[in-house]
């Protein structure tokens, strides 16, 4: 068995008994059995050891003689034996982010200003700029609150740090949570059960009744009245007049195909750990700094009301088949052996096509899994560079239950006109490496004027039917539009055949 270094980022990937072929998560063959406990407080755990498990839990039935730390829960009719990561996985890894900071004293003061732990009436974060603002969903606010400044959460959280040790591994003070019931999925035997993942642990309540927060990227826009033309000024006031009306699209209809809206921003996480969402959380956003120049008391003050008044708009209501992006969550990653993952830092036209898969994600069924990554065109592409930067390209599958995966890809149009993405639909059933090798052939083809081969069809055919998907999410002026998104999505389905 061939063992694979990982760094601590991935953890919150990482439960046992996943099964990752070549680097792509397997949702089909995963190990263990699924099992439900009730937790009457989990605080009362004590740390044993992995030699302690009964040995009927395992199937060769021997016993184990390993010092590894677990935590042994024990409950009527079941002793319940958890490794300590996954309770930490489970309580605070929500994203990568975290991760990197658990196991630091004081880390979070990293992603966001310390505040005291304890339960308020109003609780006020400011995260900085080291936290992405893509994660801050209504569901990760909340989880971050609760390991920051909830005190059990905090105490919690705080433990991992102090605890953990190279000879034990990663070690905590478990909450003081309880009454509820567990489910996990695990090995079983006579009495006893081996925890590999926590899929519900739905002890934790809030510890604020009003939160706010706010991030360096966050501004408020207040209109702004130019001195010198009268068409700038009633072009200003119908800026702030659209400015006080707050526009909420629902989802009109139920589509047999919609799923509800998810909890986690995390794109291996399903359900709430909270037992209610009592407690309001709010965006604040910073003012935004405003240049200097020449402009009278009276235009300041007219400037200070509308920004007064936009801070309770009128609200409309518009009936769309759109999501609040912020509700779907990310879509897990998929791993290479060959195809090189692009730098953040660059991902020319893509993020459209990266929000618009989310929300496509949003109207499959639970059956069909998406998964994407962005990855860096092969250097010895002909268009391996867009300006200075290296050019990404997106790769997505979707796996359904008993069906050959399907394939998008799609490349960073930045100095192309007429480039098609490809939809890559596999005949029948084949492993991830021949489809990172297929995918491999593909951008290889690609011809110096930016255009696919002629012959892209032909390539790979006895293993994929490719697809030309022409003028995808083209409307630059609308490409980041929900409704366009929305619009899209509906159509790669249909295209897709998914």
């Amino acid at each position: 068995m061939k063992e694979v270094v990982v760094p601590f980022g991935m953890a919150p990937a990482l439960a046992l008994g996943r099964i990752y072929n070549d680097g792509f998560l397997s949702l089909a063959t995963q190990m263990g059995s699924l099992g439900q406990v009730f937790i009457a407080a989990l605080q009362d755990t004590e740390y044993v050891t992995l030699s302690d498990v009964p040995a009927d839990v395992f199937s060769d039935k021997m016993p184990r003689k390993s010092q590894q730390k677990l935590l042994l829960c024990r409950t009527p009719g079941l002793d319940v034996y958890i490794p300590p990561l996954e309770l930490v996985r489970r309580l605070f890894l929500h994203e990568r982010v975290l991760a990197n900071v658990i196991l630091r004293h004081g880390g979070l003061a990293d992603l966001c200003v310390p505040v005291p732990a304890g339960h308020v009436q109003n609780l006020a974060l400011e995260f900085t700029s080291a936290m992405p603002q893509k994660l801050l969903t209504e569901a990760f606010v909340r989880e971050f609150a609760w390991l920051a400044a909830h005190p059990v959460g905090a105490a919690s959280w705080n433990s991992v740090a102090r605890l953990s040790n190279p000879e034990d591994g990663i070690l905590l003070m478990p909450p003081e949570l309880g009454g509820f019931t567990m489910t996990f999925r695990g090995l079983f035997g006579e009495g006893a059960a081996l925890v590999y993942e926590i899929l519900s642990l739905p002890g934790k309540s809030h510890g604020f009744h009003r939160l706010q927060y706010n991030h360096p990227a966050i501004k408020k826009k207040g209109a702004r009245i130019a001195d010198s033309a009268s068409t700038n000024l009633q072009e200003s006031e119908q800026e702030k007049a659209s400015a006080r009306v707050q526009k909420d699209f629902h989802i009109e209809g139920a589509p047999s195909r919609a799923r509800g809206d998810p909890d986690f921003a995390n794109w291996l996480r399903a359900g709430s750990d909270f037992i209610n969402r009592q407690g309001s959380v709010r965006r604040q956003p910073l003012p935004m700094s405003s240049p200097r120049g020449s402009r009278s008391n009276a235009t300041e003050r007219q400037e200070a009301e509308s920004v007064t008044s936009a801070e309770t708009p009128q609200r409309e209501s518009i009936k769309v088949s759109v999501s609040d992006i912020s509700t779907i969550p990310q879509l897990p990653p998929l791993s290479f052996r060959t195809i090189q993952l692009a730098s953040p830092d660059y991902i020319g036209d893509l993020e459209p096509l990266v929000d618009t898969l989310r929300r496509l994600q949003d109207l499959l069924p639970s059956t069909t899994t998406v998964s994407s990554s962005i990855c860096a065109m092969p250097e010895n592409s002909p268009l391996a560079l867009a300006g200075n930067h290296r050019r990404p390209c997106l790769i997505a599958t979707f796996t359904s239950v008993g069906k050959p995966p399907t394939v998008l890809l799609e490349i960073d149009h930045t100095g192309l006109t007429a480039l098609s993405a490809l939809g890559l639909h596999a005949l029948t059933q084949v492993n991830s490496a021949r489809v990172e090798s297929y995918i491999v052939t593909a951008l290889e083809s690609l011809e110096s004027n930016g255009h696919w081969p002629n012959n892209i069809e032909e390539i790979g055919k006895d293993e994929f039917k490719t697809q030309r998907i022409k003028r995808m999410l083209r409307h630059s002026s609308r490409s980041k539009s929900p409704e366009y998104q929305t619009k899209w999505a509906a159509m790669l389905i249909d295209k897709l055949k998914l």
